[in-house]
């Protein structure tokens, strides 16, 4: 569920576009959110995909299901999905646009602002990513 939801009891959609996120995460990965609860290492799904673009290591989340032929694709996915799940509602695209960037690969996706990652206590970076305009990679450029 969105932030803002659990928080304050507000939805809209944005809300729905989290919470595509989270599922496309969950595709992607081969593992429900909620499969990450009591982890030692992750609280939830979101953060194990973010720890993994951040650490330029995004190839390594696919399921073994998925052939090593779409990498590309499937790092287009995790980096739409990463932009759904923003926790302020204001940072996540619209619908229309997450459709758009994962039909048209000349699109360029904007870069994921670095979010807040839980490892046990909570720590949060606020900074962003500088930005890749005029570029159509989705690499994370740690990659």
């Amino acid at each position: 569920m969105a932030p803002e939801y659990i928080s304050h009891g507000n939805f809209s959609a944005k809300s729905d576009v989290y919470s595509f996120g989270v599922l496309l995460l969950e595709i992607i990965i081969g593992q429900k959110n909620s499969s990450f609860a009591g982890s030692a290492c992750m609280s939830n799904l979101i953060d194990y995909a973010m720890m993994h673009w951040k650490n330029g290591t995004t190839s390594e989340l696919k399921d073994p299901i998925l052939e090593e032929e779409f990498i590309e694709e499937i790092k287009r996915c995790v980096h739409v999905a990463l932009l759904c799940v923003q926790e302020d509602p204001v940072d996540r695209p619209n619908m229309e646009t997450v459709k758009n960037m994962l039909v048209s690969p000349s699109i360029v996706i904007p870069d994921v602002p670095n979010s807040r990652i839980r490892n046990n206590a909570s720590t949060t970076d606020t900074s962003t990513t500088g930005s890749q305009a005029g570029s159509s990679t989705t690499k994370n450029p740690q990659e």
